[in-house]
């Protein structure tokens, strides 16, 4: 018989308490690494093993064991987890995406400015969050005097 999901019936908060139940010996460890009350996570095993239709966690005294079932189950919940923190932190990590920066580094003529000034932009190409950098000299882009007289003063006023 096919089985029609659907997460609109499935609060996927139940994934983390399935986390936090799988990784405590008891309910009340489970309950206090979430910082919910013991009834809390009662409730919310109660679901998954109505939405599951299977025990999930047996628990005996000084012992637990996942059915086979929930053995199934783990490595996918933490993957789904991990998956969902990895997506949140999107936020954080694409914050400053509209207020990139352009750096253009530009040396004079020796060939060891030409060389550090090169290596620089690299770097801050790689480490600075939010900066694009770009090594030459500005001739080399085909900019005309004017260009690189209104790029001069445009870089210098976001100095200030």
């Amino acid at each position: 018989m096919l089985v029609k999901m659907n997460l609109d019936r499935f609060n996927l908060n139940l994934f983390v308490a399935f986390e936090a139940l799988s990784k405590a010996d008891t309910l009340t460890q489970a309950a206090g690494a979430l910082y919910v009350t013991q009834s809390t996570l009662s409730v919310a095993l109660r679901q998954m093993r109505e939405y599951f239709d299977d025990e999930l966690f047996v628990y005996k005294p000084k012992q637990k064991e996942l059915t086979p079932l929930a053995q199934h189950l783990r490595p996918r919940v933490l993957e789904i987890l991990k998956t969902a923190k990895a997506t949140l932190m999107l936020k954080e990590e694409t914050a400053g995406f509209d207020r990139t920066r352009w750096l253009a580094l530009v040396p004079n003529d020796s060939l060891h400015d030409i060389a550090n000034e090169s290596r620089a932009a690299e770097e801050i190409a790689n480490e600075a969050a939010y900066v694009r950098a770009e090594s030459g000299a500005l001739d080399s882009h085909g900019w005309s005097p004017r260009q690189r007289r209104a790029l001069k003063s445009r870089l210098l006023a976001e100095l200030d």
